[in-house]
């Protein structure tokens, strides 16, 4: 019995330190090189709407992980916007490809744009500073003001 016990507490250690241990695994490194995939792959927006794409990634063991510092880009800013978050702003007709970058992971996804947006895109807002009685703005996280 004693020896059954000594066997079983061995798979369990080895067990653990192997979860412990892989990429996916508690504290355990990211890989070198997960694959990253966005959904949806495609999109047609009318100008003016939004819409939410999402990453994914997964490791080399198949686990599937959304990581939430995903950095989002327009190849065509002038025919939809991304924002922090994955949500893509349709702007003016056209086509353009979404990028998500996470770590050393790409995807990317196709947009159409339907029609032309008569308003701007919704950016984040940008802080204002008033100094001598000047107006100064200073954009954050790369946004236009």
């Amino acid at each position: 019995m004693r020896a059954l016990n000594s066997l079983g507490l061995t798979v369990f250690a080895t067990t653990l330190a192997m979860a412990c241990t892989s990429p996916s695994g508690p504290g355990g490194a990211v890989p070198d090189s997960p694959v990253m995939t966005i959904e949806p792959g495609s999109a047609t927006l009318p100008g003016g709407s939004s819409m939410k794409f999402t990453a994914t990634i997964k490791d080399e063991h198949g686990l599937t992980t959304f990581p939430v510092d995903v950095s989002w880009l327009s190849s065509n800013q002038s025919v939809a916007a991304a924002r922090a978050g994955g949500v893509v702003q349709g702007i003016s007709a056209g086509q353009t490809q979404i990028i998500a970058t996470w770590r050393n992971a790409r995807a990317t996804a196709r947009v159409t744009v339907t029609g032309r947006s008569s308003k701007k895109p919704d950016l984040p807002a940008c802080p204002r500073v008033e100094a001598s009685g000047r107006s100064l703005v200073i954009p954050t996280d790369g946004a236009e003001c």
